[in-house]
């Protein structure tokens, strides 16, 4: 008996050679154009920073309006170019996180669904390779213990905590390897 279900293939993509030459150029024109412009900050660096989020947004921007209404309460420090100058990055960067994080997103999916088929359908030939091994096939017997040495043990969830007074958990009915 089968431990997997046939489900519908939903994912059917080849990538020319000639999509991937074109979207590895488009990648590494963007990584080029980008670069110069973009930082990298260490797990420490990105802690230490104060952040500008969603309530703090609305803050900043009324800080500048003010610093532009009233000029002659700007701290000598404070560059107000400078200030426009991250301004405006945030809202761009925004923008391209956006973007690029609905076609990262698209792409995490999609290889997450070729992978679930792919994986359903090793399962299934691992199946019909055991039945084949149980009615004596030494070729199939071979593959199936190859297979079941590299899938290692699965469909095996860890027992639920048992209650206090509850009573004992009936053996797991998981499919053998």
């Amino acid at each position: 008996m089968s431990t997997t279900s046939p489900i519908p293939n939903q994912i059917s993509a080849v990538f020319s050679p000639d999509t991937l030459q074109t979207v590895h150029g488009a990648l590494q024109t963007l990584t080029d154009t980008l670069n110069p412009l973009l930082v990298n900050l260490g797990p420490e660096e990105k802690q230490a920073l104060p952040k500008m989020g969603p309530r703090t947004s609305d803050f900043v921007a009324r800080a500048m309006s003010y610093m532009r209404a009233m000029p002659q309460y700007l701290p000598g420090f404070v560059d107000i170019d400078e200030f426009q100058k991250d301004l405006d990055a945030v809202a761009t960067l925004g923008e391209l996180q956006h973007q690029l994080g609905t076609t990262h997103d698209m792409v995490n999916a999609t290889r997450m669904l070729a992978g679930s088929e792919a994986y359903v359908a090793a399962l299934s030939i691992y199946e019909a390779l055991k039945t084949a091994a149980r009615r004596g096939s030494p070729e199939a017997q071979a593959a199936a213990a190859d297979l079941a040495e590299r899938l290692g043990p699965r469909g095996r969830s860890k027992p639920a905590p048992k209650e206090v007074g509850a009573p004992p958990m009936a053996p797991s009915t998981a499919p053998g390897v």
